[in-house]
């Protein structure tokens, strides 16, 4: 079973990888996290793309027990700042 994500601003563009190298990937960055001292119910803020490594983000902060803020990329900066 494979995972097949858009890459924005190309036509019809694709990265394709597993989901096993998903779980892989997102672990790697769970005890990237978890080194960087992020523990359970610690928030997260992700402002990216939608594409693969916010996939890779989003999972490997849920792993830890983070709490996840996804920052939408097409806000201005004050809109952002509030979030944060």
């Amino acid at each position: 079973v494979a995972l097949k994500l858009a890459t924005p601003g190309r036509k019809r563009s694709y990265h394709q990888t597993t989901y096993g190298e998903l779980g892989e990937l997102s672990r790697a960055f769970s005890g990237a996290l978890a080194e960087l001292g992020v523990a359970k119910g610690d928030r997260v803020a992700i402002l990216a793309k939608p594409r693969l490594e916010w996939q890779i983000a989003l999972w490997g902060a849920l792993r830890l027990g983070a709490v996840v803020v996804p920052i939408d990329t097409e806000l201005t900066l004050p809109e952002m700042e509030r979030i944060l």
